[in-house]
């Protein structure tokens, strides 16, 4: 399993929950529409079915549709 290198804050603007994840080197946060968060991870098949690439969902409500993005930062500083 790779380091995690960076992590995400991620907030619900549905429900309002906030909540962090940690990604590997390689693994993109893109914003595919106004509203939606996709992870591409690091072992991504590149095909549409592939198991290790989704959506951001709230943890709490389960929504897919109204997650913000409101911090990105290093997990360590690099020498």
């Amino acid at each position: 399993m790779k380091e995690k290198v960076f992590a995400v804050k991620f907030e619900c603007g549905n429900c309002g929950a906030e909540w962090e994840e940690q990604f590997c080197r390689g693994d993109k946060v893109e914003r595919l529409s106004l509203e939606r968060v996709y992870i591409r991870d690091h072992r991504c098949t590149g095909r549409p079915d592939c198991s290790y690439c989704r959506y951001i969902e709230c943890p709490v409500c389960g929504r897919e549709d109204d997650i913000l993005i409101r911090e990105r930062y290093p997990l360590r500083k690099e020498i």
